[in-house]
């Protein structure tokens, strides 16, 4: 398990420990961990994700713009960025719904997307998207663009020796909000989060016009810092 990464070291270890309860044996595997001083939540791990400097990862995915411009497929990762989602989410968006069922997934006045209709695609059991914030710039990064899927941008970026880091999209996108001063219910709710807290359970009910209030200017500002390069 060593030769993997952290972050499939972690995925392997939780398998085992909801197979270790599906087969009955839960007792004998916490005693199997305790006996090898085993620990595996990865606490100090996340800690120090939290703190990647913001600045790289803009930089980095400023390197992937610019290398994917002259090919014409830099649009999806602005996208990703403007929009939040997880890749798959923002290429289905991007290639599929956009292109194929505007009329249905955007919302009349032009502000948001909604992908809750599509239930299919967005409403994963643990991964969920439920609306996204758009304006002009951003569905015009839809129009006149090929079909493009996650797989091929990775094999794309690796034959020009560029890691694919369009994970990054998504943090980007929450930080920037955050340190705009954007509530973090909003960003959760853009993001497709239901917090279990109390207060956003019971109480708190934001209209979709004050959300887009709030967010518009700063997707504009996102996008011109995005296009500094």
């Amino acid at each position: 398990m060593l030769t993997y990464s952290t972050d499939k070291r972690l995925h392997i270890m939780k398998a085992l420990s909801s197979l270790s309860k599906f087969c009955g044996i839960n007792d004998q595997w916490k005693r199997t961990l305790k006996k090898y001083n085993i620990t595996w939540t990865g606490a100090e791990y996340r800690f120090d994700k939290i703190f990647i400097d913001n600045s790289y990862m803009i930089e980095e995915i400023q390197k992937l713009i610019s290398i994917l411009k002259p090919l014409g497929k830099s649009n999806i990762i602005l996208y990703n960025v403007l929009t939040g989602l997880r890749p798959q989410e923002a290429i289905d968006s991007f290639s599929v719904l956009l292109s194929h069922d505007k009329g249905n997934y955007l919302s009349s006045d032009n502000k948001f997307l909604y992908h809750y209709k599509y239930p299919d695609l967005f409403q994963r059991r643990t991964k969920k998207a439920f609306v996204s914030a758009v304006n002009e710039k951003i569905l015009s990064l839809t129009a006149n663009q090929k079909p493009v899927t996650y797989n091929s941008l990775r094999l794309l970026l690796k034959r020009r020796g560029q890691q694919f880091n369009m994970a990054y999209c998504r943090k980007i996108f929450a930080t920037f909000l955050r340190n705009e001063g954007i509530e973090a219910e909003i960003i959760d709710l853009l993001q497709g989060r239901i917090s279990k807290s109390i207060f956003v359970r019971h109480y708190y009910r934001p209209q979709l016009e004050t959300i887009y209030n709030r967010v518009a200017g700063k997707l504009d500002k996102l996008n011109n810092l995005l296009l500094r390069y």
